[in-house]
C-alpha cells in the first residue's frame, strides 16, 4: 500500500512539473522584439539581476498534503508551515515546522499512538532565476530532526465464559511461542534525516502562490529502545530506512523592498 502511494505521488508530481513548465510568461516578463518581419513573435527576455533586490521577499505556506492524506487514509495528520526567504530571486533559505500525530490500529490489533513536532531547515536553489520574476523550479536539501514518545498496546480479548481479559493471540512471545500481552506508554525515540528536494511554485492571484515538492527522505540515525523501532516518525513518515513523500502548499508572499 505504501509502494503504491509513493509511485501515486510521483506520477502526480511529474504531472504538475509538465503543466507548470506549460504555463505561459506574464505580461511583465515579456519584451516585444521589433519586427523584421510579420511572423516575429514576442520573445522573453532574461531578468537584468541589478533591478532584483538582495532580500525579494518572504514566503509563507501551509503544506495541504497533510489534511487531504489524513481525509483519504485516516493513518495520520500533519500540519505543517514552511518559511523561506527569496535571495537575489536565486537562494530560499528555508525552514520547515510541523506537528504530527496518529492512532493506528494494525492488522494484528496492535495500537500505535504518537504526537511530535518536528522541524527542518535547509536551502534551495531556482534554476529560473535568469527567466521568470514569479515562477519558481527549485532543487534543495533539508535536514530534518523529531523526538517523540510513542505508546503500544495491543487489543484485549474478553473470555466469554469468565469475563476475564486475556492476551492477543496474534502476538507471540519468540521464545516460548504464547500469547503476551503488549502495554508499553512513552516509549522515548528521536530521528534525524535528510531530503533531496525537487519543487515548483507559481504565482496565482497578486501575492498568492502554489507551490509542489517532491521530498527523497533518508535517515541518518534512529534512537533504539529494547521495544523495537516505531511505526510512524512524525515529519519523516512511515518507519524505513527510504522514503518518498509530497508537499502542496499554498503560499503568500511578504514582498520585499523593490531595489531603485
Amino acid at each position: 500500500m505504501e509502494e503504491k502511494t509513493s509511485k501515486s505521488y510521483i506520477k502526480l508530481f511529474l504531472f504538475s512539473l509538465m503543466l507548470f513548465m506549460s504555463l505561459p510568461l506574464s505580461a511583465q516578463e515579456k519584451q516585444e522584439i521589433k519586427e523584421d518581419n510579420k511572423d516575429e513573435i514576442e520573445r522573453p527576455i532574461l531578468i537584468d539581476q541589478s533591478t532584483v533586490p538582495f532580500f525579494n521577499g518572504i514566503y509563507i505556506g501551509y503544506d495541504l498534503m497533510g489534511p487531504i492524506y489524513k481525509a483519504y487514509s485516516d493513518d495520520y495528520l500533519t500540519n505543517e508551515i514552511n518559511i523561506d526567504i527569496n535571495l537575489k530571486n536565486r537562494f530560499f533559505p528555508t525552514i520547515e515546522l510541523g506537528y504530527a500525530n496518529t492512532d493506528k490500529w494494525s492488522e494484528h490489533g496492535t495500537q500505535y499512538k504518537t504526537k511530535a513536532p518536528y522541524f527542518r531547515i535547509g536551502a534551495d536553489y531556482n534554476f529560473l532565476y535568469k527567466k521568470h520574476k514569479n515562477n519558481h523550479l527549485t532543487v534543495g536539501l533539508r535536514y530534518g530532526f523529531t523526538k517523540f514518545d510513542f505508546d503500544l498496546d495491543n487489543l484485549a480479548l474478553k473470555d466469554g465464559a469468565w469475563g476475564d481479559q486475556i492476551e492477543n493471540p496474534s502476538i507471540y512471545d519468540e521464545i516460548w511461542k504464547d500469547p503476551v500481552t503488549l502495554q508499553k506508554q512513552n516509549i522515548s525515540s528521536s530521528m534525524h534525516w535528510i531530503e533531496f528536494v525537487i519543487g515548483v511554485r507559481t504565482a496565482i492571484y497578486k501575492n498568492f502562490y502554489m507551490g509542489w515538492s517532491l521530498r527523497l527522505k533518508y535517515r541518518l540515525s534512529a534512537e533504539e529502545n529494547e521495544y523495537g523501532n516505531p511505526w510512524y516518525v512524525p515529519g519523516y513518515g512511515i518507519y524505513k530506512s527510504s522514503r518518498v513523500g509530497l508537499h502542496y502548499s499554498i503560499i503568500y508572499r511578504i514582498p520585499g523592498k523593490k531595489k531603485k
